[in-house]
């Protein structure tokens, strides 16, 4: 299994986001991201996966508010527009410059 590097990463607006990445970091970028309302580890099995490692460079982060993550209480902390600032944070960190996002959302409805 390829290595596994973890860092913090600081977001526009300071908050902290907890990142990971493996594989090929000279191959092109996926960054899976959860969504709000789930983990990272539901991508445990695409990051784990030997094939995409060989031939990937995947990334993923814990959304603000969540497990390593900071969860700042700033009424304005969640917008969309802090949302891609982590994003945003992560690729620069990264040295990503044209990550593919591998996204998982899911809406509830009452």
């Amino acid at each position: 299994m390829t290595k596994i590097e973890t860092r913090t990463v600081t977001s526009a607006d300071g908050t902290q986001i907890w990142a990971e990445r493996t594989g090929d970091f000279t191959q092109p970028a996926i960054v899976f991201l959860p969504g709000f309302g789930f983990s990272s580890t539901a991508f445990e099995k695409q990051f784990s996966d030997t094939k995409l490692q060989e031939n990937l460079h995947l990334v993923r982060y814990v959304c603000r508010g969540h497990a390593r993550s900071d969860q700042p209480t700033r009424d304005n902390a969640y917008t969309s527009n802090c949302m891609a600032e982590d994003f945003k944070a992560v690729c620069e960190a990264l040295q990503i410059t044209h990550p593919v996002l591998a996204g998982w959302y899911v809406v509830h409805s009452i």
